[in-house]
């Protein structure tokens, strides 16, 4: 699956909901946070969107709770305006992926699902591709001529929805060829209400995947309602998980919480024994019922032999996020006598939040001793134990 970057726009006014809520409907609250961030944190939290970029209204501070990793710029008077700033900006990182998908904020709950699927067909050749739904009401096409008062409102016909669909966002492109296409649209601007409709006019075939309801527009007040209805239908799942290795002779690195650790002894593992990032798993498993580390990566199998154990963090975050979830948090304590944890700690901290695609207030790295007691004590070993709580659709199996 290819690596994209992402543009999230939240610089329009909203003026249709603003006079309900007294703020740009993107800036309203929707259970305890701004619509913006759930588009952002959606985005941010699939493993193969890389830049997240939040495009905000001219004169606009950077918000105070934007995660420390999202760009922001400033948009325009446009939608087609602030898309450009945005890729613009976006044209400028040494690190830019080679694709792009761009985003109505208004459209705050993205599922990974959806995602998955832009990026297949980008994968497989695509140059543009948009998330659609299929059209269930039968849709009429009424009179619009201002020199006739008699045809006024009146159904001039009846438009066949077999061949019609309702268009959603993000919609992802070849980064360079959007960008080529907007910049031509500024030396000749001419209002257009997507993105895809830019490589419709160039002759671009435009590819469509499935979409979701998920994915609706807060444009009413209705809307609102809606996708506060939506927020509370989700459960908290609380997991813990527990790992211990044994200290074998020979002076080594040792593997904890993704970070390498220089140590008098090596571990004795199959994979890397890496007792954190195990024991993170277990948790994770456990909150989702879905058995055991031993289970997804079974030591019998050679596969797995001196395996990094990041790919297993990755593998159980996946697994959250393919049931429409997300973490809320990350806690591991490390015991152990040698070595010193402290040092260390954020630096751990840095890399589950890598690993796990989430903030870095969202993971906690302790460690303590046994007070030389039993084996950590004696030097013999070390061992972790974790906790972890997600938020899943009510109802997840």
């Amino acid at each position: 699956m290819v690596r994209c970057d992402a543009i999230i726009l939240a610089a329009g006014s909203g003026k249709r909901l603003e006079t309900k809520l007294g703020v740009a409907k993107q800036f309203a609250e929707l259970a305890g946070k701004p619509v913006w961030l759930h588009a952002v944190e959606s985005l941010s939290a699939h493993p193969n969107i890389g830049h997240v970029l939040l495009v905000l209204p001219r004169g606009s501070e950077r918000p105070a709770n934007c995660p420390e990793a999202v760009h922001c710029v400033e948009g325009g008077v446009l939608r087609q305006d602030s898309v450009h700033s945005g890729l613009t900006y976006l044209g400028s990182l040494p690190d830019a992926a080679d694709y792009v998908a761009i985003h109505d904020s208004a459209r705050p709950f993205v599922p990974k699902a959806v995602i998955d699927r832009l990026l297949l067909a980008l994968g497989a050749g695509a140059s543009a591709v948009i998330p659609t739904l299929p059209v269930a009401d039968t849709i009429k096409e009424i009179s619009h001529d201002s020199t006739n008062p008699d045809s006024a409102n009146k159904v001039h016909r009846t438009i066949p929805r077999e061949t019609l669909v309702a268009v959603q966002t993000p919609q992802a492109f070849e980064r360079r060829c959007i960008t080529e296409l907007h910049n031509q649209l500024q030396n000749a601007p001419k209002p257009v209400t997507d993105d895809a409709s830019l490589a419709e006019l160039a002759g671009i075939p435009v590819e469509i995947v499935d979409g979701d309801s998920q994915l609706h527009k807060l444009t009413v007040a209705e809307d609102f309602d809606m996708a506060v209805n939506q927020t509370a239908i989700m459960e908290t799942r609380i997991g813990s998980g527990y790992d211990v290795h044994k200290f074998i002779d020979g002076r080594g690195k040792i593997a904890i919480c993704g970070i390498e650790v220089e140590h008098e002894r090596s571990i004795e593992a199959h994979s890397d024994g890496d007792v954190g990032l195990h024991a993170l798993c277990d948790a994770i498993f456990g909150a989702l019922g879905d058995g055991d580390i031993g289970q997804h990566f079974p030591p019998s199998d050679e596969k797995w032999k001196d395996a990094a154990s990041d790919q297993f963090l990755r593998f159980a975050v996946g697994q959250v996020l393919d049931r429409g979830g997300k973490i809320i948090n990350l806690d591991v304590t490390i015991i152990c006598e040698r070595p010193k944890i402290g040092p260390l700690r954020d630096k751990m901290r840095a890399k589950i939040a890598e690993i796990a695609n989430i903030t870095l207030s969202r993971v906690s790295v302790k460690a303590t001793t046994s007070e030389k007691l039993g084996f950590t004590g004696r030097g013999e070993g070390i061992a972790a134990m974790a906790s972890v709580s997600l938020s899943l659709p009510a109802g997840t199996d």
